[in-house]
């Protein structure tokens, strides 16, 4: 779900004119079959899966139009055609991004998915709820709502890695920005990140939105928790430069 998150600022960073289609997660497979894009991957039983973010771009083409579903063909194609507007990938080449990335997810969100991805059917109506369980079965190996239980021993200990994790992270920001003041980890400046620090505040506003009864009588959101942590002042000012950049278009539609 963060994923969607990041475009959206990828979009309003580089002030690109788009139309949001919302869509419930079982429709997502009907719907972007019926328009012609190609499955995100195969399932290990060989059918097709498909997921969003999906972009479509018909100005390219009238009969046959852009259509993108991985994150970052996504974010490099926007970069590429779009290069007057703020570049996402200003220096280095992909590879660094991805590997920076993969440092992301094994220090923060890898660890975080435990604690988040059980709270996400609460905030879904049915049928999506029960389809967003069962369209990810092997994510964990025991029922979705015995993951990371509320005042658990399990919890708590999640919660001890990802302060670590977190930690590790705010030396990285520290060591990139050795010279200067600004909050990102790959970008330029806060005015100009990459989209390693968009990929990031994507997943922080997916926890800001990610209400949770199982941690503290205080906390109305995941964020809050990791507003508490050790580093917890450096994550809150990283958002919320990025808070300008993430307000929906005004000419959404729903399927």
């Amino acid at each position: 779900m963060h994923l969607i998150r990041n475009f959206r600022l990828i979009l309003n960073l580089k002030k690109i004119p788009y139309k949001t289609v919302w869509l419930t997660y079982e429709s997502i497979t009907p719907t972007l079959q019926s328009l012609g894009f190609e499955p995100t991957y195969v399932g290990q039983d060989g059918s097709p899966r498909y997921t969003c973010p999906a972009i479509q771009n018909p100005n390219y083409s009238e009969d046959s139009p852009i259509q993108l579903v991985d994150s970052l063909a996504i974010a490099r194609y926007l970069d590429i055609n779009y290069p007057s507007s703020l570049p996402l990938f200003p220096i280095n080449p992909s590879e660094e991004v991805e590997e920076r990335i993969n440092i992301i997810d094994s220090t923060v969100t890898d660890l975080l998915d435990p604690l988040v991805m059980p709270l996400t059917p609460s905030i879904l109506s049915e049928p999506a709820a029960s389809y967003y369980t069962s369209s990810k079965p092997d994510c964990f190996d025991k029922p979705w709502d015995q993951v990371s239980p509320a005042q658990s021993p399990e919890r708590e200990a999640q919660w001890k890695l990802v302060e670590n994790g977190l930690d590790q992270l705010a030396t990285m920001f520290d060591q990139a920005n050795a010279s200067n003041s600004e909050n990102v980890l790959y970008g330029r400046s806060i005015s100009q990140p990459s989209f390693v620090d968009v990929f990031l505040a994507g997943y922080f506003l997916w926890t800001e939105q990610m209400p949770t009864a199982r941690d503290g009588p205080s906390d109305k959101c995941v964020f809050d928790v990791i507003k508490h942590t050790r580093s917890g002042d450096r994550w809150e000012r990283f958002l919320r430069a990025f808070d300008d950049f993430r307000s929906v278009d005004h000419e959404s539609s729903r399927e």
